[in-house]
């Protein structure tokens, strides 16, 4: 499994040596002051997603011991790793960084989900840090011109951090489904909430060219009460 892992990666990549890969460096452009903690928060940043792209090349699991990251974090990485391992494919990031309420966020980082289908295997994390620049958790961005979009109509210091407060929830409750974090899940719906479903189904192709224009899926949409809907996403994330 190592060596098949290790030839995937480098397939994906062919241009990209080992020693490059495990050279990825954060470099922040803008956003901090402080030079210790702009210091901290690029070594930490570089040394986790170099831990990843060691632990893809090997087949193992990342080495993030250490007290650069904190223990809730680090749990969460190892439980994301089960389903979504990821490898930063660039040597270099350069980045502003984002204060926030509780310290600082660093978005745009891409990162190559290895065992994603190959539509939505390209995608970009965030990575929140506490105010002394130690790594508090990784989430799955959402679009980043989304993103900009909510940031930007913000009407005060305030508000701002409001709308950072959303955008992390959305982005952590989108992580949790790669943790299969059913906790957490089940934590934000309350008991008599009433959840929304739907799946894709496709049918067989029209044989007569302009019923297939209007293409062959369709979505069906189903109710679901917080018990059904919690019952159902066990049997698929276990």
């Amino acid at each position: 499994m190592k060596v098949i892992r290790l030839i995937l990666f480098l397939t994906m990549f062919p241009v990209i040596g080992f020693a490059q890969l495990e050279q990825t460096k954060l470099v922040l452009t803008d956003g901090i002051d402080d030079g210790l903690v702009k210091q901290a928060i690029e070594n930490n940043v570089s040394w986790l997603l170099q831990e990843c792209n060691k632990a893809v090349m090997t087949g193992d699991k990342p080495d993030i011991e250490g007290d650069n990251i904190t223990k809730d974090a680090r749990k969460e990485i190892r439980e994301m790793w089960k389903t979504s391992p990821m490898a930063c494919p660039v040597s270099q990031i350069e980045e502003i960084c984002i204060q926030t309420a509780s310290g600082y966020q660093v978005r745009n980082i891409p990162v190559t989900m290895m065992a994603a289908n190959d539509s939505v295997k390209d995608q970009e994390v965030v990575i929140s840090l506490t105010d002394r620049g130690i790594i508090d958790g990784v989430s799955i961005a959402i679009n980043e011109h989304k993103y900009q979009e909510i940031m930007s109509e913000h009407e005060s210091v305030s508000d701002l951090y409001r709308r950072q407060v959303i955008v992390d929830f959305v982005e952590n409750y989108r992580t949790s489904y790669n943790r299969k974090d059913l906790k957490y899940i089940e934590s934000v719906f309350s008991d008599n909430a009433l959840i929304i479903t739907g799946k894709v189904i496709k049918e067989k192709p029209k044989s007569d060219y302009a019923l297939q224009s209007l293409g062959t899926e369709k979505i069906v949409y189903q109710k679901r009460t917080k018990k059904e809907y919690i019952s159902n996403l066990k049997k698929v994330l276990h």
